[in-house]
């Protein structure tokens, strides 16, 4: 008796993608692309793309210097935009006074 055993595995396709500045609409460029599931990575391009391998229901991770960190569950393999937030860091007033 032979036994066969069929491996259907799930294949990643490439997912494409545009990040944008949320309250300018400008592309951003060298933003981090990672998938969290397999630890592909890519980085987006001075036009704000990116292509990174990726399967449904798998976490993607961005990030870029000044914004804020976004993730995202793909529910499907459809070209998307993302947009960014600024992340406003304030820091407290500081005071200098100094003797003449």
């Amino acid at each position: 008796m032979v036994l066969l055993f069929l491996w259907i595995g799930v294949d990643a396709q490439m997912l494409p993608g545009i990040i944008k500045d949320r309250s300018s609409n400008i592309k951003l460029e060298d933003v981090s692309v990672s998938n969290q599931n397999t630890g592909a990575s890519a980085q987006t391009d001075k036009e704000g793309a990116f292509k990174i391998a990726a399967s449904l229901n798998q976490i993607l991770i961005f990030y870029k210097p000044g914004y804020k960190p976004d993730t995202l569950l793909i529910t499907d393999m459809k070209p998307m935009i993302r947009y960014f937030i600024i992340e406003n860091k304030l820091l407290n007033t500081v005071e200098i006074k100094g003797e003449a």
